[in-house]
């Protein structure tokens, strides 16, 4: 299981926030939602190519968010 928390970004128009979030590590994990709602946003933000310095999202104990995007994987 992975966990994110403190997932909170600010952009113009809009905010993407996730308190807490848990992850299962095994089948097919799907983000679904409107147009607009964050999706993407969400996703670029895991990626690390937003930055969101209050999140962690811990993964087989090592804090993914701490890494650079390509280290991630």
């Amino acid at each position: 299981m992975s966990r994110v928390q403190n997932l909170k970004k600010v952009y113009d128009n809009f905010f993407v926030q996730v308190e807490d979030l848990e992850i299962p590590d095994t089948g097919l994990t799907v983000v679904q939602g409107p147009s607009g709602s964050g999706k993407s946003s969400f996703l670029r933000i895991l990626m690390g190519l937003d930055v969101c310095r209050e999140m962690s999202w811990i993964f087989k104990e090592q804090d993914l968010a701490k890494l650079r995007p390509q280290d991630r994987r």
